[in-house]
């Protein structure tokens, strides 16, 4: 998407890297087609709703075709600005089953300096392919008890690490935690 207030929205290559690391470490191989070799286009910067969303994935993902091969084959993720219709900030959400966006003007407001918004625009990236792969959510936020017992779950899944951790969890570290390692399901997909 376009800068808009002096923020471009971005998606840091150390950030790819990291994510490339994690999988490697699994013997998965992530593919992220960032437009490097041409085809990525630059989407104009406009308040969006989801309906502008699913807009954005027809023209942009699908090419307006709905047999785009494309579909089945890769996820679909942008990087915007923000969405104000949560009724707060985040840093990303799913919108379709092969779909999610990072907001990547959310995460620069909270992680200004270089190394910790690397790590966090990987971890918010990540946290929403997860997702995309079939892992939950938590469902636990720092208001509730539960939340500050999930220290050991050490995966950018959880709210507390998704900032901080750029790797999904193998379920070895105690109480509260998950081998979503074992739980990707690689072929989820938007039919």
């Amino acid at each position: 998407m376009e800068e808009h207030n002096g923020i471009t929205p971005i998606m840091p290559d150390e950030s790819l890297q990291l994510q490339y690391s994690a999988f490697t470490k699994h013997n998965i191989m992530l593919l992220v087609d960032n437009g490097i070799m041409g085809g990525s286009e630059i989407i104009p910067y406009e308040d969006l709703t989801w309906s502008k969303l699913r807009e954005i994935y027809d023209k942009y993902f699908l090419h307006n075709h709905e047999d785009n091969p494309r579909k089945g084959i890769f996820h679909y993720a942008i990087i915007i600005h923000n969405f104000r219709d949560f009724g707060r900030g985040v840093a990303g959400f799913n919108f379709k089953r092969d779909a999610f966006a990072v907001c990547s003007a959310y995460i620069q407001k909270w992680r200004p300096w270089r190394n910790a918004m690397v790590i966090a625009h990987g971890g918010a990236y990540m946290h929403e392919l997860g997702h995309q792969l079939g892992l939950p959510h938590l469902r636990v936020f720092p208001w509730q008890l539960l939340y500050w017992l999930s220290w050991n779950y050490k995966s950018c899944m959880n709210y507390r690490y998704t900032f901080k951790i750029v790797d999904y969890s193998d379920g070895s570290h105690g109480f509260m935690d998950r081998d979503e390692w074992s739980n990707l399901d690689l072929q989820r997909f938007e039919r």
